[in-house]
């Protein structure tokens, strides 16, 4: 309550003082062109890192945790299925009790389906679905997302890199760009 009275003080102070808007609305300007002006400089002085591929493309589990996705399970599955990769896959559905065909509709598009009978949540269907998992690597994708083709493609040479522009380390996880299904608020659609 203390932090919402002052900003609304405040607010009405630089409201009735047209000369401290003036120099807020310089420092904001200032603050955001300097801030621009930096990232800019860094951003064209760093160079994109692509690792090379592997010589041989380890086996992938990818787990799809779900509860009542009937309405995007379909797609989801599509898209895994459309990911283009040069080594064995498997895909396990982590049905978490849904009350829905969510289950029904992933075991007809051909995915290792569990059912869980009381539900436990998205991390509890995880953890069981990596305890389930053969693969050497592991992928999570939520059953309302769509991952792009290349998506394996590109993820999986990071983890067989330990170079100077990981800090020698090898690299533990890796994460791209993946669309969510019917974005419902501004976050979302952003």
């Amino acid at each position: 309550v203390l932090v919402i009275a002052f900003f609304l003080l405040g607010l009405y102070f630089l409201w009735n003082n047209p000369t401290a808007m003036l120099w807020l609305m310089v420092a904001l300007s200032a603050i955001f062109f300097f801030s621009f002006s930096f990232y800019a400089v860094v951003a064209s002085r760093v160079k994109d890192y692509t690792p090379q591929a592997p010589s041989k493309w380890p086996s992938v589990s990818i787990i799809v945790p779900c509860y009542n996705s009937s309405g995007t399970i379909g797609q989801a599955l599509e898209s895994i299925k459309a990911m283009r990769y040069a080594g064995e896959y498997e895909i396990i559905v982590i049905d978490d009790s849904s009350t829905d065909d969510s289950a029904i509709i992933a075991e007809k598009m051909g995915a290792k389906v569990v059912r869980r009978k009381q539900e436990r949540g998205k991390a509890g269907a995880l953890n069981l679905g990596i305890k389930m998992a053969k693969g050497e690597i592991i992928v999570a994708i939520d059953s309302d997302t769509y991952p792009q083709a290349d998506a394996l493609e590109k993820m999986i040479p990071y983890f067989y890199t330990s170079t100077a522009a990981h800090g020698g380390r090898q690299v533990g996880a890796v994460t791209v760009f993946i669309t969510v299904a019917n974005p419902s608020n501004n976050l979302q659609k952003m």
